[in-house]
């Protein structure tokens, strides 16, 4: 199945529906009650190992991940250097907000978009929200941020 084919899946089902386009991509996930080090996920192609217990939120995020390694990357981590691994999981987080979020014009909608709004609204953390920012440049307010720039203000 071809990369377009898989993005109409997921955008005409929505997002919810990731465990479809990651079974037509050729993953089946599978949870584990620990994982090497702190991962949360590894692919091992046929296999998405997960980590059990981790989050409907955290869940939904690492299945976008996956798909995008698996859409996007070829060779294993383990024999890469630092700096592309780093390069291939920066990848898959911008492809993960992407898929989860669209476009970030589409968050804006000429109203004040912030991290809490669009991880409520996404149903993801916020964490992941606050690194696909940081990847992407979006313009989104990143409240506790904000609130103190407000009241360093105020408080002249």
């Amino acid at each position: 199945m071809e990369f377009r084919d898989l993005l109409s899946v997921v955008r005409y089902a929505g997002h919810w529906h990731l465990d479809r386009a990651l079974k037509l991509a050729g993953i089946e996930i599978l949870m584990y009650a620990s994982l090497p080090g702190d991962l949360y996920d590894i692919l091992a192609e046929p296999y998405g190992l997960m980590l059990r217990g981790i989050g409907r939120e955290w869940e939904l995020w690492l299945k976008a991940h996956l798909l995008g390694h698996r859409l996007l990357h070829v060779g294993n981590q383990l024999e890469m250097p630092p700096p592309w691994v780093d390069w291939q999981e920066r990848q898959a987080e911008v492809f993960a907000g992407y898929l989860i979020f669209g476009e970030p014009a589409d968050l804006y909608d000429g109203a004040i978009v912030t991290v809490r709004g669009v991880a409520m609204a996404a149903h993801v953390p916020m964490e992941c929200v606050r690194r696909w920012w940081r990847y992407t440049g979006a313009h989104i307010i990143d409240e506790p941020r904000y609130r103190r720039a407000r009241y360093a203000h105020w408080s002249r």
